[in-house]
C-alpha cells in the first residue's frame, strides 16, 4: 500500500468520494451495480479494506461489497474474512506487491 502523509490522505483519491452511493443503507440492485462499477476503478481499495476491517464498518460498500447493518452479525463476519483475504490481490493488482 502507499505510504500516506496524513492518517486518512487516501479517502481523497477514493472514486466513491463524490457519489452517496457508497453510503446508501438496503441498496436496491442498480445500486449495487452502480456501487460495484465505481468501486471497480477505484485506487485505494486496499486501504479502503484496511479501513473496514479495522473500524468493524457496516452499511457501507467497501472495494464493491455491501456490509450490511450491525445486525447481520453471521453475514458481517464473513464478508469482513472474504475482505481481509482479498488484501493481497488487491495489493497486485494496484501493484503494491
Amino acid at each position: 500500500m502507499k505510504r500516506w502523509h496524513k492518517k486518512y490522505e487516501w479517502v481523497d483519491h477514493a472514486q466513491c468520494g463524490d457519489s452517496p452511493i457508497h453510503t446508501m443503507e438496503n441498496p436496491n440492485e442498480s445500486e449495487r451495480i452502480e456501487a460495484e462499477a465505481i468501486c471497480t476503478r477505484c485506487i485505494v481499495r486496499p486501504e479502503c479494506i484496511e479501513w473496514a476491517l479495522r473500524e468493524k464498518a457496516s452499511s457501507v460498500f467497501v472495494a464493491g461489497v455491501y456490509l450490511p447493518d450491525p445486525s447481520m452479525k453471521r453475514e458481517l463476519r464473513l464478508l469482513y474474512n472474504q475482505l481481509q483475504e482479498s488484501i493481497p490481490s488487491e495489493l497486485a493488482i494496484v501493484g503494491e506487491v
